[in-house]
């Protein structure tokens, strides 16, 4: 939704104008460019023997993606796209209506005098039901990179095996993999990045991209009769359980050059076991 309104209200010696480029100061020129960079780590670990001694398992997780989004800058906005906005925002008062027009433009003077900056605020909430300025950056192109390192020893204790001679049924799996990320040929991307910054608030809220499936090689050696020995060829799924894959929201006044850390708990790919997802960004606009 845009808006341009120029109203002037004689009888309290004012002019109040209200239009996008007003409330955009702060705003990149159109179809600028904006970059996001998001370095994803998985990490978790740990060795697991139970008082009842049933099991003897040992594992480590070091994964790491990276991510690199070129967008554009769209038009400013008076609503927010990916911002929460006020229950019932949008149109409040009808432009065509000049008697409200008029009466708005006078409580906008009474409040802020001759400061024409706080006149454009206030019609801008009255008028929308939101003081704020959005503008969105879309995505336009995606690279990133990866690698897999995971392990894992586990031995499963019965009548014939226990932690004494555990070696006779324990195996281990390692699995492994590194490569680029495109938008072409190969892994992909299953979802694109987008921002947008709130010019009034100083927020920025962010979807990031996330990988898809990826190459990887799984090896097991085994000493049990009950797991085969083997190398297989897999996809890893970069989607963890728990990952955080919904927009977010940083403070960060004019936003222009920003970064931050998320971090999440998450279940490992390998094993399921609890890991830690680290996302560290870094939002940069002209």
């Amino acid at each position: 939704m845009r808006h341009h309104f120029c109203l002037s209200v004689a009888a309290v010696g004012a002019a109040a104008c209200l239009s996008q480029s007003a409330a955009a100061a702060d705003a990149s020129p159109v179809k600028s460019t904006a970059t996001l960079t998001v370095v994803y780590e998985v990490k978790g670990g740990g060795d697991d023997i139970p008082q009842s001694h049933e099991r003897h398992v040992r594992w480590s997780i070091n994964d790491r993606y990276e991510a690199k989004s070129t967008m554009e800058a769209a038009v400013v906005q008076a609503v927010g796209v990916m911002h929460p906005q006020p229950e019932g925002a949008g149109a409040q008062i009808d432009e065509n209506d000049q008697a409200a027009m008029m009466a708005l433009a006078m409580g906008a003077q009474a409040k802020c005098g001759a400061d024409a900056d706080c006149l454009q605020r206030e019609m801008m909430k009255a008028i929308t039901g939101s003081a704020g300025s959005y503008q969105g950056f879309s995505g336009t192109s995606q690279t990133g990179s990866y690698s897999i390192d995971e392990k894992a020893y586990q031995a499963y204790f019965d009548a014939a095996c226990s932690l004494k001679n555990e070696a006779a049924c324990a195996y281990d799996t390692t699995v492994t993999g590194a490569g680029q990320i495109s938008e072409k040929d190969g892994p992909r991307f299953l979802y694109g990045a987008r921002a947008e910054v709130d010019l009034e608030a100083g927020t920025l809220m962010i979807a990031v991209p996330w990988p898809g499936y990826l190459k990887a090689t799984k090896t097991v050696t085994s000493a049990s009769k009950e797991i085969e020995t083997g190398t297989t060829q897999i996809e890893r799924g970069a989607l963890l359980s728990g990952g955080k894959r919904d927009a977010f929201k940083a403070t960060c006044g004019a936003c222009k050059n920003v970064s931050g850390t998320e971090t999440v708990a998450v279940k490992d790919e390998l094993l399921g076991r609890d890991a830690t997802l680290t996302m560290r960004w870094t939002f940069s606009r002209q």
